[in-house]
Formats: C-alpha cells, structure tokens, sequence
C-alpha cells in the first residue's frame, strides 16, 4: 500500500463531524503507512495542549500539529515541517482534508517534490473558496487527482462551479463514534428531570441558522395542547451564535415547561440523553445546505432514534423516508408539525424506524467501507 501524508485542519480530540471523521479514516489505515499532519490554530483550539498530547500518544500511527503562522508571520517553519515529513517519510501520494491558507501552502510544497495529491472538498469549502475570486483555491482543487466529497449534492455542486467529472469521486458517509453504544452514560440530573416520564424529542447544535432551531421551537408552540396530552419536550443540545435568540423565543412564545436548552454537554452526557431520547430533529434552513456533513444524523441512527428532518443538502442521502425517518420542506412549519405528530402518536412506528436507522447506520456507515473507497483511488 502507497505511504500517505494526510494533512487537515481538523482532527480529534477537537469536538465535530469532520474532525471525527478524519480520526477514523487515519485509525483505519494500514500501519506504518500513514502519517497525519495537523495544522493548529490555538486561538480557535477548544482543547489543550495537553489533551491534545496525551490523544495523540494513544494514536497507533504519527500524528505532528503544526501552526501554519497567521496572515502577517513567517510561514517558514511550517514550510519546513511538511518538507522534512516529505523527505523522512517518503510519502508516494498526499490528502489533503480542506481548503485553508496552509494547505494550500502544504499542496504547493507537494507540487514541487512531485508528488500527486487529492482533496476532500466539503459543502462549507465549495461556498466559500471556489468563487471567481478564488483563484488559488481553484488551482488547489483543479490539481488534485482526485476531489472527494462525500455526497451526492455536494458533488453536483462542485460539477456546477467547474470541477472536471474525471476528478469527482463520492465516497460513501461514515461515521467514527465517539462513544461505545453498549456502555451505559449518565444524564445530567437538571436534565434528567425535566424530561423525566416525557417523550424527549431533540436536537443537536451547533446553534447557527441553517440548522433551523426555531422552527422546532415554533412547532412546539403550534402543537402545544397535543405536547400536554402526549407529554412532548424538546431539547436543544449545543450552543452558538444563535443561543441567545433560541432563548428569547423559548420565553417569548411561553415555551419554558416544553423546551430546554442544555448548553454544551460532554459526550458521555450527551450519550445518556441519546440513549433516551425517542425523537431526532433537524429542520434545517430554506436555503440549499451543502455544509452539513450529517454526522449528527448518523450519529441518532446508531442509537436507533428515528430522524425528522429539512430534505437539504446530504440529509437526503442519510435519512430515508419512511424508512428510517421522515423528510419534510424546510421552512414548512405545517409539515413538521405533522410529522412529530404522526411519529409521537405510534409507539410502533417509532420502534420500526428507529430500528431501520440503526441497522442502516451499521450496514451504510461503516468507516472501514468509507477508507477503502479512498485507498483504491490512490
């Protein structure tokens, strides 16, 4: 197998989809055939130096975190640190995880030892650096052997802003746990008891505007005498930018017995309240969501729970209708009333969706289906 130099923005123990995902493609690897190279941005690092050193001595396979230097500081170490990885481990192909100012550094250094590299091109990285005045991004991009997305969408996006079909490969989602399903976790008792003898329907954050929040908090309020008589109550699990208004419209539709917003919750804590929770929700946005990497939707289908969620983006391509969940029009705030409503009133219903999610969850998201879509590109 090529040795491969995997360089990313995101890697574990920083909490998030992508940086999840990264981990589990790096732990799936052949040993001693890949090393990974971590670009680090302290200032937006939620971890410590320290949790982040003893993470990666317990990782079978080398992991350097390197600060890339800031728009006006000198890039020269970084430069030399990819160079001297280059040279000492003798990589035969590079991947790289995103498009940033270091790893379009990184590709540049690549280019000049002679070596071929492929990218994974994320919904966010299509937005943001593929426009007419991205200029460099699109070489980066235009470069790769390979562009890797991991939807559907996402790719026909890409299609339409430029990016050769040749080069396009969708590789299937997967999922790195962050958490062993069968061990047992415990809830907050704040938590605990406002949900207690409740159906808990909930929802993850981050708390940013195209996850649609306040349309489950609006829905909440229209169906309010039906979440009485069924014992309906929501929790939004996360924080953001957005806290502050999910908070004002909880009070200000009355919503205080019906709604609970937890804050940030550790993974063991958020495990506990999957694993009692009988409802996912995820409205998403009106607008085409191609940042979303569904890991939150995975995630509530390896602990069975049936998904209602905004058809947008690569949601489609997770949450089957009918089968594992529900879709509905984002914004239509009629059509997922009706949907908690159906899925609330039947116990049954709730067990053969949540059922399906999990059995779709272990056949469709497996990483190790996910790596070797990967290796046998490269």
């Amino acid at each position: 197998m090529k040795r491969v130099l995997l360089i990313t923005d995101f890697f574990r123990p920083e909490p998030g989809g992508i940086e999840g995902f990264f981990t589990g493609i790096a732990r799936r690897w052949q040993p001693g055939t890949l090393e990974v190279c971590v670009t680090l941005n302290e200032s937006a690092c939620m971890t410590t130096a320290e949790e982040r050193l003893q993470f990666d001595r317990l990782e079978a396979y080398p992991v350097h975190r390197i600060s890339a230097g800031g728009f006006f500081s000198s890039h020269r170490a970084f430069d030399s640190f990819i160079q001297e990885r280059i040279t000492l481990f003798d990589p035969r192909h590079v991947v790289f995880g995103n498009i940033s100012r270091s790893t379009l550094r990184a590709a540049n250094i690549a280019r000049a030892a002679g070596l071929s590299y492929s990218l994974f091109l994320t919904g966010a990285d299509l937005k943001r650096n593929l426009g007419i005045t991205g200029f460099f991004q699109r070489r980066f991009v235009l470069g790769a052997r390979n562009v890797f997305t991991l939807s559907r969408h996402v790719e026909r996006s890409a299609r339409e802003a430029g990016v050769p079909d040749d080069r396009m490969v969708v590789i299937p989602p997967g999922l790195e746990l962050r958490w062993s399903r069968y061990k047992k976790f415990t809830v907050p008792q704040q938590i605990y008891e406002r949900i207690k003898g409740k159906m808990v329907l909930v929802a993850l954050g981050p708390f940013v505007q195209r996850k649609g929040l306040d349309t489950a908090i609006e829905a909440m309020h229209r169906i309010r005498d039906e979440a009485d008589r069924k014992k309906l109550h929501l929790l939004l699990i996360g924080s953001g930018p957005e806290s502050a208004f999910l908070e004002e419209l909880i009070r200000s539709r009355g919503l205080e017995s019906y709604v609970t917003l937890t804050g940030f919750l550790p993974d063991d804590q958020l495990a506990g309240v999957l694993g009692l929770a009988h409802i996912f929700i995820q409205p998403g946005s009106r607008n085409n969501d191609t940042d979303a990497m569904g890991t939150s939707l995975m995630e509530a289908a390896y602990f069975g729970i049936p998904a209602i969620a905004g058809k947008s983006g690569v949601v489609e391509e997770i949450v089957r209708h009918g089968i594992s969940g529900s879709l509905f029009e984002p914004g239509n705030l009629d059509e997922l009333c009706r949907a908690i409503l159906d899925l609330a009133g039947s116990d049954r219903m709730q067990l053969k969706l949540g059922k399906n999610a999990r059995e779709i969850a272990g056949r469709d998201f497996d990483l190790a289906r996910t790596c070797a879509a990967i290796q046998a590109r490269i």
